[in-house]
């Protein structure tokens, strides 16, 4: 299982708890990612990059300080749950419109 966050330097990194290395998300390596938990990360805003994970199935975003949605969500078409809550969201973007499995 690989752990990831998002450090400030507007990069994906992720530990490999069984081999103890380290991988830095790229198209390649997000092809595998299919579970995100960025709850309590004080996010503001959703990174770009998660567009990349285009396998994801679960995304956890909760308890943060996210106030607007981005369009790279719509990529996420395999995507089963989504988890907003306890955010500054008020506006709906048209790409969660591509999320058919929701």
């Amino acid at each position: 299982m690989v752990l990831w966050s998002y450090t400030d330097f507007n990069t994906w990194v992720g530990l490999d708890q069984d081999s103890g290395s380290s991988q830095v998300l790229d198209k390649e390596v997000g092809l595998s990612v299919t579970l995100l938990e960025l709850d309590n990360y004080n996010l503001y805003e959703i990174p770009p990059q998660i567009g990349l994970l285009i396998n994801l199935e679960e995304l956890n975003l909760s308890n943060n300080n996210i106030t607007t949605l981005i369009p790279e969500l719509g990529n996420l078409i395999k995507l089963r749950h989504i988890n907003l809550e306890n955010n500054q969201i008020t506006t709906l973007i048209p790409e969660l419109g591509n999320l058919v499995n929701l």
